[in-house]
């Protein structure tokens, strides 16, 4: 009981691996079903801290507290973000978007899932001199996503699919000006759909894992602001994932992670470009029998 009290303060104090830093808005970081055991209720819960570099050199700090509630074929999940980026002497905070996930295993190998992102704002935030912010200094996409996902599994090999389409468009207003020339105009932006295919590869061990995932997320329609097309904002990005885990304990693993893009698409306006990302990622399963207190 108290490491799961332990667990809840640093998520609170800190308030998704990858929920907004992954060269996409989602989809590419959805990671394979995990089963559940159908005599006992399980949580994992799941605390995770990257280190990113992304668009013009801006430096990204987020932490992701993340719970999921695992049953025997189902599962349900969602992801807290907290955001801190750093940018030529000017520093932006605060929580970033909301993941809801859910999942279906139909048998050991295939498994489906359903994800939402939700906004924290509407990616209109200012910048301490009054500014509209472009977004990739915005903290949320300010669009309400859904995402499909379907994955396949067999011994050490795994694919996955997903299709990610924004519900919605932001009320963003940024329009490239002097102090931030460098940025691409999205006022009125919408965000055009993700298509992925990701391929994974684990070589397990009694108390490590490696795990190496190639995925192409294709921007089927590419990005418009003010009514416009954004030149060069469509087609592939290809990204490489390198993790290794540690099962320092049962119910207990602890990750570091390594992901940078291999190629990306001409234009990204909406801020989710990534030089790198490095980060850890501790968690911890805890389950349910008779008594009503979650423990190791």
């Amino acid at each position: 009981m108290r490491k799961i009290a332990l667990l809840i303060l640093l998520s609170g104090i800190t308030s998704y691996l990858f929920a907004q830093g992954c060269s996409d808005a989602g989809a590419c970081s959805i990671y394979h079903y995990e089963r559940g055991d159908e005599s006992q209720k399980q949580l994992k819960a799941s605390l995770s801290q990257t280190l990113e570099l992304g668009e013009k050199n801006a430096i990204i700090n987020q932490t992701v507290s993340s719970f999921t509630f695992l049953f025997d074929q189902t599962q349900i999940g969602i992801s807290l973000p907290y955001r801190q980026s750093f940018y030529n002497g000017e520093y932006y905070k605060g929580l970033a978007d909301v993941t809801v996930s859910g999942g279906y295993s139909f048998n050991d190998k295939i498994n489906f899932g359903l994800a939402f992102k939700l906004p924290v704002h509407s990616a209109n935030e200012l910048d301490k001199e009054g500014f509209v912010r472009p977004m990739a200094l915005q903290t949320s996409l300010g669009t309400y996503d859904a995402i499909l996902s379907m994955n396949y599994e067999m011994n050490d090999w795994g694919v996955g699919v997903a299709y990610q389409h924004a519900l919605t468009s932001n009320e963003n207003t940024f329009i490239q000006n002097k102090k931030y020339e460098e940025f691409l105009t999205t006022a009125d932006f919408e965000r055009g759909d993700d298509v992925v295919l990701r391929f994974d590869r684990y070589l397990k061990g009694d108390a490590k894992t490696w795990h190496f995932a190639l995925v192409s997320v294709y921007r089927l329609n590419g990005d418009y602001s003010l009514g416009q097309k954004i030149k060069g904002s469509e087609g592939a990005s290809f990204n490489v994932l390198i993790d290794h885990q540690w099962h320092a304990k049962e119910n207990r693993t602890t990750n570091v992670f390594f992901a940078m893009p291999l190629r990306v698409r001409e234009a990204r306006p909406d801020g989710l470009t990534r030089t790198f990302i490095l980060g850890a990622k501790m968690s911890g399963l805890f389950t349910q029998k008779k008594s009503p207190v979650y423990s190791f």
